[in-house]
Formats: C-alpha cells, sequence, structure tokens
C-alpha cells in the first residue's frame, strides 16, 4: 500500500533538502450530525508531521547519522500557518514527542496532537500559545504481540462561525 510519511522537520544533513516529499497532506472530511448521518457538508483537515529533536538519543544514532531535525515547535508553527493559507478548516499535528502535552501548549493554528513516543494512552486538552484549546492524544501500546491491538480514534465537533468558517 503506498503511504505519504509526512515529516516538515527532518531533513538529509548534507545537502538539507527536505528528507521526505510531504511535509502535510490536506483531506476533504464528509461532516456527521449529531444523530451520525452525513450533512452532505465537509471540511479540509491539514495534517502534517513533526519529530522532536528528542529523537537522536531515542534510537541508534546509526539510525540518524545522516539527518537533522529543526525545531518541531518552529515547524509546526509554520507549517500550521501554511495549512491555514491552504484553507484548511482544522489542523492536526502527528508527533513523535517525549512530551506530547508542552509541545502542544507551544502551538499556533493547531486544534489536534497526535502523538506518539510515549506508547501511553494520553487523552488530554492543553491551551496552546494563541489561546485555543488543543486536544492530545495517543494510544496505547498493545499488550499484545499483535501489531494494532490499540488504535485510536479521534473525534473533533467544528462549528460555523459568523463569517461562515469552521472552528
Amino acid at each position: 500500500a503506498a503511504f505519504s510519511v509526512l515529516a516538515a522537520n527532518v531533513s538529509d544533513k548534507e545537502t538539507g533538502a527536505a528528507l521526505f516529499e510531504e511535509p502535510y497532506r490536506l483531506f476533504e472530511v464528509p461532516l456527521e450530525g449529531a444523530s451520525g448521518n452525513l450533512t452532505g457538508q465537509s471540511v479540509t483537515v491539514g495534517v502534517f508531521g513533526v519529530i522532536d529533536e528528542g529523537f537522536y538519543g531515542s534510537t541508534s544514532p546509526a539510525n540518524v547519522s545522516q539527518v537533522e531535525f529543526s525545531d518541531a515547535v518552529d515547524e509546526a508553527n509554520e507549517t500550521a500557518a501554511q495549512l491555514s493559507a491552504a484553507r484548511a478548516d482544522v489542523v492536526i499535528a502527528l508527533t513523535h514527542s517525549q512530551d506530547p502535552l508542552a509541545f502542544a501548549a507551544e502551538l499556533r493554528g493547531v486544534d489536534a496532537v497526535v502523538a506518539g513516543h510515549g506508547h501511553i494512552a494520553i487523552d488530554d486538552a492543553v491551551t496552546a500559545a494563541d489561546g485555543r484549546e488543543v486536544a492530545v492524544v495517543e494510544a496505547a501500546s498493545s499488550p499484545s504481540a499483535d501489531f494494532f491491538g490499540s488504535i485510536g480514534l479521534l473525534s473533533i465537533e467544528v462549528e460555523r462561525n459568523a463569517k461562515g468558517d469552521f472552528e
């Protein structure tokens, strides 16, 4: 199966070029009403990925000897601004972060953080640098040897504001 690796802050150490083709993706997501039925409307969801610099210490040095990680918060804020300019109604950060709650508190323009590093269950929210409430979630590791024994589901409620934009 073809899939994208979304990593906005990972580059080739020698050339400085982005290591992956796409820092983010935009998806049209149909909206459901309160009863779970489709409303005929959709929102544009922007999804991007970042890896915090702590990753250097959580893997074998050989795995990261040819790559460089720019500041995850700076890159996340810049990418969120790009997604907003691209008309994303909702912005989600996928992170490999040692402290996803602290990471989320420094963000601007991000609606949710889906974390992965601690392999612990997180279902929380923090106030971000721009004052918005940011959902922070992480699915725990599977208690068995089977992959995908624990899969999370993130639901975000959106409403139209007076200008007709979703928030």
